[in-house]
């Protein structure tokens, strides 16, 4: 919900909940998720899982909440990252990338702290990348992964985003090997038609 995380609110529930009932396949829903009551009106309509990425990055103590930790197992974090100009520091945005200067992200200490907390799904994104076709930045992939995994307190499930043009691309992160990427999230490269889902599925299988 591209306009939720502008704004904080669900800004599109009812069209999402919709979707989620409408399909058998699990389902995970992003954007303006920003409280306990968000996280649970996503499960309840049906969510396999939530993607809190402002919320989570602003205000990692928000997952010592009590009333959260039956979710955990249900909610990933989402890291936008724009630079990595050290192996620890990353620079990101939040508020679906409206704000208005980039945040810094200690990898080590924010990813054993949410991982300390119970959080087991990452997505991340290289938001120079997205919606580009350009191909995604594998030295840059390596490099945060090697970071993140190496500070886990438990294991991660990561989920990149970003650049995907050709099945080459999806192959050559699948390349990376078991301390790389665990899923690749797919979109406009599917809506121009430059290779079809069943493609992608049968060239990491």
């Amino acid at each position: 919900d591209l306009d939720g995380a502008r704004t904080g609110r669900l800004e599109n529930f009812e069209t999402v909940e919709s979707l989620i009932k409408s399909v058998k396949v699990a389902i995970e829903v992003g954007g303006g998720i920003r409280s306990t009551d968000a996280v649970r009106r996503y499960l309840e309509a049906g969510a396999a899982r939530v993607a809190l990425g402002t919320r989570a990055i602003e205000d990692p103590g928000f997952f010592k909440k009590p009333e959260l930790k039956e979710f955990l197992a249900r909610i990933a974090v989402s890291i936008d990252i724009r630079t990595m100009p050290t192996d620890e520091i990353v620079t990101g945005a939040t508020s679906g990338w409206q704000t208005s200067g980039d945040v810094l992200l200690d990898i080590p200490s924010f990813i054993e702290s949410i991982s300390s907390l119970g959080i087991t799904y990452v997505n991340f994104s290289d938001i120079t990348k997205d919606g580009t076709l350009q191909g995604p930045d594998v030295v840059k992939i390596r490099a945060f992964l090697d970071r993140a995994r190496r500070s886990a307190k438990t294991k991660l499930f990561f989920t990149y985003a970003g650049g995907i043009a050709t099945l080459d691309d999806i192959k050559a992160l699948a390349a990376l090997g078991s301390q790389g990427v665990d899923a690749v999230i797919v979109g406009k490269a599917l809506y121009e038609n430059r290779f079809t889902l069943q493609e992608a599925i049968r060239c990491v299988a």
